[in-house]
């Protein structure tokens, strides 16, 4: 893996290329796509840092959303950006509709 300084995308490069852990992280995954929905193309750094998760934990979070197609990261090494997807818009609003 090579390391470039303020880049989170060799980090998600070396984290899709291991063998995926036996419990997806639902609960973080959940709170970071609610994070997401408060502020849609947020800075990849500025997300981490709102979203209260350890690296680690924001990391699996981060990569199970991709690989459920609810975010997209986008945009140059130390420059990427989170967005929702389609897919991620349709559940946040499915739920923010069913809230009581």
């Amino acid at each position: 893996m090579s390391s470039r300084v303020g880049s989170f995308a060799p980090y998600l490069d070396a984290l899709n290329s291991q063998q995926s852990p036996s419990v997806s992280p639902h609960a973080e995954a959940l709170g970071l796509l609610i994070e997401i929905a408060r502020e849609d193309n947020r800075p990849l750094q500025v997300l981490q840092a709102a979203s209260g998760l350890t690296f680690s934990q924001f990391a699996d979070a981060l990569k199970w959303l991709q690989e459920a197609a609810f975010v997209a990261v986008s945009g140059t090494p130390g420059h990427e950006l989170v967005s929702l997807t389609p897919s991620g818009r349709t559940l946040v609003g499915a739920a923010a509709s069913s809230a009581p």
